[in-house]
């Protein structure tokens, strides 16, 4: 009589808990191919605006957003190389899956113009030992009175001392320009 009881309240308490917690969210799936070859294209972001919700196409051009609260959405497909696609009036139903299939057009994508200006060379192959470069504009910057003070600031230098070795096994050379 006990386990019965026991039973029927399990039970009750299970059909109970899925009544009330029956879905209260859609889904939206579907396929992004390409308009002009009908290819699938995969790395696609889609997004749900308005939400946190997306999803990006598998290799086959797939995908699937789960957990859509039921109402109406615009949704945007994304990818380097193509057109934005937006879709209104999306709408999404508790329980159900809307299907939405989107076709994507080829965009050609404008730069702006990159200069870029070459200081020096970070490896010069014609020197076979460490070297260090320091300019009157760096110098300009930094809190020193002396050249004992600019070279010790670097690593590895300790007063006119590089790696333990002492101050004749090295070489200075002060270049001035104007």
């Amino acid at each position: 009589m006990k386990k019965t009881l026991t039973l029927l309240i399990t039970l009750f308490l299970t059909i109970f808990n899925i009544v009330i917690f029956a879905g209260t969210t859609g889904k939206i799936a579907g396929r992004i191919t390409d308009k002009e070859t009908g290819e699938p294209l995969s790395g696609v972001n889609v997004v749900v605006q308005g939400t946190l919700f997306g999803a990006a196409t598998d290799m086959d051009g797939y995908y699937s957003i789960l957990n859509v609260p039921p109402g109406k959405y615009s949704v945007t497909a994304t990818m380097i190389g193509y057109a934005r696609t937006t879709v209104s009036d999306v709408r999404v139903m508790i329980d159900l899956t809307t299907t939405l299939n989107i076709e994507m057009e080829l965009e050609t994508i404008q730069g702006e113009e990159v200069i870029v200006v070459a200081k020096r060379k970070v490896i010069q192959e014609d020197i076979s030992s460490s070297q260090l470069n320091v300019s009157s504009d760096q110098i300009e910057f930094l809190p020193v009175t002396s050249v004992n003070d600019v070279v010790s600031m670097h690593a590895g230098i300790e007063g006119l001392e590089v790696r333990r070795g002492s101050k004749d096994e090295l070489a200075f050379l002060l270049m001035v320009s104007h």
